[in-house]
């Protein structure tokens, strides 16, 4: 009888050092020395805009391209073109500052092994992480990414000079002992082409250009160059050629800007949000100016379960139950749309607006948790 007691008061008191306590923070009044903290996930959205940027510089000679070339209808103003490429979302859980959870406990967690974000969030109970990309720690540059343009445009590659040796003559009395003799006196001076003077001599130039690609293409010329030389002086005078047309034509010039948007979603009826607004000319800006069309993003809840209510969480926060505590995501469609037109659709997974389960504390120690993937929480 007397073992008997002992081996019971021996189980009682191994059970009472090992106590586990799991609070929400707001039911703490002290601390124990061995304490440990976590917090419940929450999700928040990145939104990567790649845009094409298309600039044109207008030509400098393009007022003369129908007079010259017999080329028609060029624009003779420079413009800018943005044009929408791809659009990424990158799903990122954080702490939800709201549900802050302590453990407290005498000897020992009640798991065997843990993984947890910086910022408290727990990933994995008693096994790794399956999905890995949740560790990393995404950084965005939110400045927009300009690739800076050639300070020349337009290169001349002609052999004639842009200018010109004007002589002017006069004439001079002069006394020449007695006499007066009349002499004549030159002046010499240079001038610059005018601007049609200049196209007049590129457009001239294009189709000497051309001659010579003819004649060497169909073989009339005294030395016909063979085999790489060949080659190299075709790719040669096109290159020059193209050059030159841009001089009438203009040229246009393809970059990369970036915008990053980051949006929270915080109230489950208010499931749809204004990003900002693309304009054709300006990209995306933050307010609406006229031709800009809007850039929303709605969400499309599942509603298989019904979130806890505000009320209801206080209830259940106000309660002393000790049991751990962890959150499902709501499923949900993201849409992006521009105008009326959808973008962008995927699956995603919201953790604020999902459901808090609590598990008993017996069962940590025995089961496996994987928080890593929102859309595929497994317990083993």
């Amino acid at each position: 009888m007397k073992k008997l007691l002992l081996l019971v008061f021996l189980a009682t008191f191994g059970v009472a050092c090992n106590v586990v306590s799991i609070k929400y923070i707001s039911q703490v009044r002290k601390f124990n020395k061995n304490h440990f903290v976590y917090t419940l996930p929450k999700s928040k959205f990145i939104v990567h805009f790649q845009v094409e940027k298309q600039f044109y510089k207008k030509g400098p000679y393009a007022e003369y391209a129908s007079k010259y070339l017999g080329i028609d209808h060029l624009s003779l103003n420079d413009n800018v073109k943005y044009t929408i490429q791809k659009v990424e979302v990158q799903p990122v859980v954080v702490a939800d500052s709201q549900e802050v959870y302590i453990v407290q406990y005498k000897q020992q967690l009640p798991w065997k092994s843990i993984v947890q974000q910086s910022d408290g969030v727990i990933l994995a109970i008693n096994q790794e992480p399956s999905n890995k990309d949740y560790i990393k720690n995404y950084t965005f540059n939110t400045l927009n990414q300009h690739k800076l343009f050639e300070q020349i445009a337009f290169k001349e590659l002609t052999s004639s000079p842009y200018i010109k040796e004007r002589i002017d003559s006069s004439f001079k009395q002069v006394k020449v002992d007695t006499n007066w003799v009349r002499i004549l006196v030159t002046k010499k001076s240079l001038d610059t082409l005018k601007t049609e003077d200049k196209a007049k001599e590129a457009a001239q130039h294009i189709f000497e250009i051309r001659t010579r690609l003819f004649d060497l293409m169909t073989g009339d010329m005294e030395t016909l160059p063979q085999g790489e030389a060949a080659k190299t002086i075709v790719e040669y005078l096109k290159t020059e050629e193209q050059e030159y047309l841009s001089l009438f034509l203009g040229k246009t010039f393809v970059t990369t800007v970036d915008y990053y948007v980051e949006i929270t979603p915080e109230q489950l009826t208010e499931n749809e949000m204004t990003l900002g607004y693309f304009h054709p000319t300006q990209g995306l800006v933050n307010e609406f100016i006229k031709n800009a069309q809007t850039l929303n993003v709605k969400f499309n809840n599942n509603d298989n379960y019904k979130a806890y209510t505000q009320a209801l969480l206080k209830y259940k926060k106000a309660q002393n139950t000790n049991k751990f505590s962890y959150r499902l995501p709501m499923t949900s469609k993201m849409e992006i749309y521009l105008g009326n037109n959808v973008i962008y659709a995927q699956q995603v997974g919201i953790y604020q607006f999902g459901k808090i389960i609590e598990c008993p504390i017996s069962l940590i120690k025995k089961k496996a948790f994987d928080f890593s993937d929102p859309l595929k929480i497994t317990i083993k």
